[in-house]
């Protein structure tokens, strides 16, 4: 895993800006039979909410966030310590204002807060940690709403026999109980710790799951929101006992927050959407979904209702370069009062709405543009298979969505079809935009004919990699002499990890298909000589593999038992994590391919393009412009390598940055990442220039992987297995394989 740390920002003046969102609010549904199969309807609505968004700074990483009455209370920070724990600093922000103010907590220096809640009368309770050294004892404190500390109760013991201990969810109950619900190790589930109003614990309540949130239920008491076999639910408290006492369930997610509504009807609010649920009842409503006011579930930090009945949601802008909240006002009006001009609708269509890409680009395109609106339409949540077919319909059909955000496979096929808008003229009619601007050999691989029908927002490359002492530092390499290395090598030598005969002859097929099928004439040469020889070297190999107990990955590479590393660069610390696994210097020597380096650029998830039909290619261009932007660029490859040379280039610079910590008075350099990989565990420290010139090298002579038919490699597979079980020989299955590939060819052009 790796991990990294976040960096310190300022604080800075916000604005306000609302967005005519609305979404139903104790509507009904029903459902209707017509002629085209069942719909959904909705009853009219006895109201609406409108979402208001208003922007502040902050410095670093929002924490935990506690709304109370007109003001806010929230952590920022993030900064991670010595021993991983976020350092935050506790900030006040009136409702309705745009710029936080410091909270005076009275604590020691090297104190910081990494825990907070409220209760009703604004009396802040927090965890704090103090460092000594090395060592960092951990306190439940208490604080008026001034800042003066009302106790202070040492909890450090509550963790001291595991490394893993931490505080997860913090709360107070009406009679100033405090909760403190803690995880552990990963064989561990969460535990409830209780305090009285003085700082004496009182009780202890382990759980057998994960707890998800603590919220006060209209009675007073406590309720622990979690997910069980049965689904989601919560379950209230006994504090004085020590146990659940009842469970309540026939909820549509798990909640993350929750507040009272009246004597017995709370509000939650979950990733996705926020409920009113009725006590007595046990029976839930929706009052708004987060997707529709632009709201990204899982940033929400805080969640409350106001004095004047408005909800309010507290939330961390991560699509933005500064370090920026929100808060989010959900006002509720009748559907006869006035709104703002609706925005022109623009439909993205994705398989599954759960890529964070979409989800984020989405929500800043909707947040910033004052024009055009996104509307996501997923077609695979519930069948991939049936809504694959109803998209290619759609598109075929001359409708669909003006947007597709899909996996390249399925863009290439429609691209074929010529039912995608051709990119580049946009590009090219961008006054601060040109081709120069992107990834050459990214362009290159989503090009087809001399057009652009799509293009991915972020890459990986595909390659492998050998000793240089084994290959020489030049990229690319031939099938024989990828044979000829292998065979010079003691029997006992694997290729690579999981090599078997099926996945020797797949992964040499993989650059080097073009070797026996001629694009341009549509000549095939399986029986050469070439192949068979192909099929004589996968056959030494066994039949299946498996995870190999005794000896790891890392441990075959470095003692040379393992030849070869398949495998795909994500970053230059990538580069650098191979170098020390095989322990001296190495090369991207590729795929055996026909020419060029046998490296290929790979999409890092879905990639997007226009339909050729869309009702409004200005705005779907606008949303395009969105993705090519540095700003989202440099957001969206965390894990991947930006399309935009600027950010590349900046992704490297930072690569070759130092992080220093102040260790004992001095400052020590510390790594960047910590990786774990098998039983190897690394510190990877800044790059060196070195190491970025051959990752920039490897982008650079990366190229696409030639696009054929799944059905020529199921040909090729079948005939194959026949001969690894020696059914027949390897002349007569690469004749087989010349004829039936040969025939589909012909057919096909």
């Amino acid at each position: 895993m790796r991990k990294g740390k976040f960096s310190k920002g300022i604080i800075v003046i916000g604005l306000i800006f609302t967005c005519t969102v609305q979404f139903f609010g104790c509507g009904s549904k029903e459902r209707t039979e017509n002629g085209q199969g069942v719909q959904e309807s909705r009853t009219e609505p006895e109201f609406v909410y409108v979402a208001k968004h208003q922007e502040f700074g902050i410095n670093g990483k929002l924490g935990e966030a506690c709304p109370v009455g007109d003001a806010v209370y929230f952590l920022a920070g993030g900064e991670t310590g010595q021993k991983g724990d976020a350092e935050w600093q506790a900030y006040s922000l009136k409702t309705e204002g745009v710029t936080p103010a410091l909270f005076p907590l009275e604590m020691e220096e090297g104190s910081f807060v990494s825990s907070l809640c409220a209760d009703a009368e604004k009396n802040l309770f927090a965890v704090v940690c103090r460092r000594t050294g090395r060592d960092a004892n951990y306190f439940l404190t208490c604080y008026t709403p001034e800042g003066a500390l009302v106790f202070q109760t040492d909890i450090t013991e509550l963790g001291r026999n595991d490394a893993y201990f931490y505080i997860q969810h913090m709360a107070v109950d009406k009679e100033g109980n405090v909760y403190l619900c803690s995880g552990g190790s990963v064989d561990d589930f969460s535990t409830i710790w209780i305090f009285d109003g003085e700082g004496s614990r009182i009780g202890k309540l382990p759980c057998e799951t994960w707890v998800d949130a603590l919220f006060m239920l209209p009675n007073g008491n406590m309720a622990a929101a979690m997910q069980e076999e049965g689904g989601a639910c919560f379950k209230e408290i006994d504090a004085a006992k020590e146990t659940f006492v009842k469970t309540y369930g026939n909820l549509p997610e798990v909640c993350s927050y929750g507040a009272v509504l009246s004597d017995h009807v709370v509000l939650l609010a979950g990733r996705d959407q926020v409920c009113q649920y009725d006590l007595e009842a046990e029976h839930f409503e929706e009052l708004a979904n987060w997707a529709d006011c632009d709201v990204d579930g899982s940033g929400i930090s805080g969640f409350g209702i106001m004095e004047d009945g408005r909800l309010l949601a507290v939330c961390q802008k991560r699509s933005t370069e500064e370090a920026k909240a929100e808060l989010v006002y959900l006002e509720k009006k009748t559907p006869a009062e006035p709104a703002e001009a609706k925005k022109e609708l623009i439909v993205l269509g994705v398989m599954f709405e759960g890529d964070m890409g979409i989800s984020d680009a989405v929500l800043r395109f909707n947040q910033t543009n004052e024009t055009y609106r996104i509307e996501v339409v997923s077609y695979g949540e519930e069948d991939y298979e049936a809504g694959k077919l109803r998209l290619d319909a759609e598109l075929v059909s001359g409708s669909g969505p003006d947007l597709v955000w899909i996996d390249h496979d399925s863009m290439r096929a429609y691209a074929e079809q010529g039912i995608l808008e051709d990119l580049y003229p946009y590009i090219d009619g961008e006054g601060a935009m040109k081709r120069e601007d992107f990834v050459e050999s990214v362009l290159a691989a989503c090009e087809m004919d001399g057009i652009l029908p799509c293009f991915a927002t972020d890459f990986l490359v595909d390659t492998m990699i050998a000793r240089t002492s084994d290959v020489g530092s030049k990229s690319g390499w031939s099938i024989e002499e990828a044979m000829a290395l292998m065979e010079s090598k003691p029997e006992e030598t694997e290729i690579f990890r999981y090599g078997s005969k099926r996945s020797v002859l797949d992964r040499f097929l993989y650059g080097s298909i073009d070797c026996f099928i001629n694009r341009e004439t549509g000549e095939c040469s399986f029986d050469d000589g070439t192949f068979e020889k192909l099929l004589l070297f996968a056959n030494r190999f066994p039949k299946e593999t498996a995870y190999d107990e005794e000896y790891s990955e890392p441990q075959k590479l470095r003692n040379g038992t393992m030849l070869l590393a398949s495998t795909q660069v994500s970053g230059v610390d990538s580069y650098q994590m191979y170098a020390e696994l095989f322990g001296e210097p190495i090369t991207f020597i590729g795929y055996p391919s026909d020419g060029g380096t046998g490296s290929y650029i790979l999409p890092a998830g879905p990639v997007v393009g226009m339909n050729v039909n869309a009702k409004n290619k200005e705005g779907a261009w606008e949303f395009i412009k969105l993705l090519l932007s540095l700003e989202y660029q440099s957001e969206r490859a965390k894990l991947s390598f930006p399309v935009l040379k600027e950010a590349l280039e900046a992704k490297f610079e930072e690569s070759m940055r130092p992080e220093y910590q102040e260790m004992d008075g001095e400052q020590e350099e510390q790594p960047k990442f910590e990786i774990t990989y098998d039983d190897w565990r690394g510190k990877l420290y800044a790059a060196t220039e070195e190491e970025v010139n051959a990752v920039r090298m490897l982008i650079d002579h990366a190229g696409s992987v030639t696009a054929f038919p799944q059905e020529i490699f199921n040909m090729i597979m079948e005939e194959a297995d026949a001969f690894f079980e020696g059914q027949k020989s390897a002349r007569e299955t690469a004749d087989i394989i010349q004829s039936r590939v040969q025939i589909y060819v012909n057919e096909s052009r």
